[in-house]
């Protein structure tokens, strides 16, 4: 008989994982989880993201976060002091904020690029020619004027101000006073059966054969 097959999981890394480095710079400066979490994050990256990132499990990233930000409410409430955390509970608050602010900075940096695009923006090429001993020999430079992008310009405009400039093409159907509309199923499905066994059904034709007696005769092959 086949053996069954087991469902193997991955142990989630340990709370002090968050504490240890998970890499070191070219410099030898040690890279920890926040800052792997950090460089995903910025780029656009999700959570999950970022726990690939650092070689965690993101469940227990996920963990982590929501304790900082549960320990940093609590902070900020009064009632915990930052005297009583240990280096855990302040390595999950540091992670928390790190999160949030490399979210921040991703978004504002689309928002930047999106922003010189609306605007226009200006290409500046520099074209260098070296002779045989790489010296330069001649210079060519040209400057090129992108017109802003008028749908890059209406869609911030949709979404920035919706009820402004969103497409008003809409239709919201409503129930009484604009309630929420109530369909009753059960009273709708009995209309339905009533209306049926009140229809006739339609009258069947008679087909007569070819000795006339009301009877239709199968072809001859």
């Amino acid at each position: 008989m086949p053996r069954s097959a087991r469902k193997v999981t991955q142990p989630a890394a340990p709370a002090g994982a968050l504490l240890r480095p998970v890499g070191r710079l070219s410099d030898g400066t040690a890279v920890s989880v926040a800052d792997r979490v950090a460089e995903a994050m910025r780029l656009g990256g999700t959570l999950h993201d970022g726990a690939v990132r650092a070689g965690v499990s993101p469940q227990r990233l996920a963990a982590w976060v929501r304790s900082g930000n549960r320990i940093a409410a609590a902070l900020d409430a009064g009632s915990l002091l930052h005297s009583d955390l240990d280096a855990q509970a302040r390595a999950e608050v540091a992670l928390a904020q790190t999160v949030e602010a490399s979210a921040t900075e991703g978004k504002l940096l689309l928002l930047g690029l999106l922003e010189r695009l609306s605007r226009g923006t200006e290409v500046r090429t520099v074209t260098v020619r070296l002779d045989a001993s790489g010296r330069e020999v001649d210079r060519y430079e040209r400057t090129e004027q992108h017109a802003p992008d008028a749908a890059t310009i209406r869609w911030r405009l949709e979404r920035r101000w919706p009820d402004e400039w969103a497409p008003k093409g809409r239709l919201e159907v409503t129930g009484p006073d604009g309630g929420p509309l109530s369909v009753d199923l059960a009273s709708r499905a009995a209309e339905l059966a009533e209306a049926l066994r009140a229809t006739p059904p339609p009258p069947v034709a008679a087909t007569n054969g070819a000795a006339g007696n009301g009877h239709s005769e199968a072809p001859t092959p």
